[in-house]
């Protein structure tokens, strides 16, 4: 049986969201738990439109 190598991430991750209709602005260092959030937040308010925004420099 050959396994698989774990991959190891080293670095952090900065996200915040930020929506186009309301003061929701907040951070996160997991993309999958921004997104969550992200989309609970479009499924309460349906006229509003969340961004994920990577804060990361290049």
């Amino acid at each position: 049986m050959k396994l698989k190598p774990t991959r190891v991430v080293t670095h952090n991750m900065a996200y915040r969201l930020q929506c186009d209709s309301c003061d929701l602005e907040s951070e996160y260092t997991d993309w999958a738990d921004a997104n969550g959030d992200a989309s609970d937040h479009e499924a309460e308010y349906a006229d509003h439109w969340v961004s994920i925004v990577d804060l990361q420099e290049a």
